[in-house]
């Protein structure tokens, strides 16, 4: 895998993944509105979760180019954000136990955020104008839980 080091977060960059990582895809999130869920990872240190675009479940290309907006997490306090060709790096000091995912199409936005503390992590703003997938990757053994049918923290509505 390799990736263009960047200095400061949100300089636009272009980022090549010559390999797959076998993706989960959720059901098909409506066009409108807000969908909210919580992913909690444990035992495994690489991991990737987010949206992708019906577009690139089609055409196999889930996590690559700009039809996938998601958060990998490499190291524990190291998380790199990529989104419509752009790669940000962020760096926290708690990693989160339960990430939290806010999906606001009517504020065109997609939050991540430490469901626990309700710290936002990072937000990617962009109209999302087609159907898009909830999706998640594990690159080593590890489990993924997924947490559904939760409404959206007071904190994340406000951010």
């Amino acid at each position: 895998m390799t990736f263009t080091k960047i200095a400061k977060a949100r300089q636009k960059e272009t980022f090549k993944q010559p390999f797959r990582v076998p993706s989960v895809l959720g059901e098909q999130l409506p066009a409108c509105g807000q969908h909210y869920w919580e992913t909690t990872v444990t035992d495994c240190p690489a991991y990737r979760l987010g949206i992708c675009s019906s577009s690139a479940v089609q055409a196999g290309a889930v996590a690559q180019g700009e039809t996938s907006w998601y958060m990998h997490c490499s190291e524990p306090q190291r998380y790199t954000f990529f989104y419509s060709g752009i790669v940000s790096n962020v760096h926290v000091t708690e990693r989160p136990a339960r990430v939290g995912i806010l999906l606001d199409h009517n504020n065109q936005r997609l939050l991540f955020l430490n469901a626990e503390s309700g710290q936002l992590l990072f937000t990617i703003r962009h109209r999302f104008n087609e159907g898009v997938h909830p999706a998640f990757a594990l690159e080593k053994p590890g489990k993924c839980t997924l947490h559904l049918g939760l409404e959206p923290p007071d904190a994340a509505r406000h951010k």
